[in-house]
Parts: C-alpha cells; structure tokens; sequence
C-alpha cells in the first residue's frame, strides 16, 4: 500500500497520498513506519526531513536505519544534525555504519554545493 502512494506523490503530486505516508511513519507496525520512511526517501521531498528524523530514535532498529537511508536519499543538508546526535545514541552496531554513511554522503554533497560543484 505504501508503494502505491508513493507512486501516487511521484506521478501527481498528490498531497492526500503524501498524508497518508506521513501518518504511516507513526503506525504500531515497525515494517509499515520503515516502508513509510524508505517511500518518504524516494520522494526527495526536503519538506519530510522533520518527520524522518523523528524515526531516528525509533524503537525499531530497522526503522532507524531506513530513515537515516532515506535522509541521505533526500540529501538535505539539515538531516546532518539529527543524524550526528542518533549516532552519538546509537545502540545498535548494524545502525551505526548506516548512520555514518549517511552522515558521510550529506558532508560531501553539502562540500561540493559550498564549491559550487552541485
């Protein structure tokens, strides 16, 4: 289902499919709020870094890492902040890595827009 939305937000911008994504990343189903996170990284929609880095502290350490996936996807230089306190939390050694990427490929992107390569 959420598939379908993203298409949905991708093809005609519909602002009632992106809602429903939104609310999908509070759902009680951990695999429902990561597929909700990972379409939110497809749309690269700046607009949703607020809402992606909520996940960060998510219970669920697969959660986590998809959304510091889809932050790095939607390469917003404001996600660095967030991402540099989850990982300074992080528990879990498979998130870290994940994290660190993240982190990583935001820094390079954000050097190369300050050098006007972007």
């Amino acid at each position: 289902m959420v598939g379908a939305l993203t298409s949905l937000v991708q093809e005609e911008e519909d602002a009632k499919a992106l809602t429903l994504i939104l609310k999908a990343l509070k759902d009680s189903s951990s695999m429902v709020r990561s597929e909700a996170a990972a379409a939110l990284g497809k749309l690269s929609n700046a607009a949703v870094v607020p809402d992606l880095t909520v996940l960060l502290t998510d219970e669920a350490d697969e959660v986590r890492k998809t959304a510091a996936m889809a932050l790095m996807k939607i390469g917003d230089g404001s996600a660095i902040a967030p991402l540099q306190t989850a990982l300074s939390q992080e528990h879990d050694a498979a998130v870290k890595p994940v994290i660190e990427l993240a982190i990583s490929q935001l820094e390079k992107r954000q050097t190369a827009a300050d050098d006007g390569w972007d």
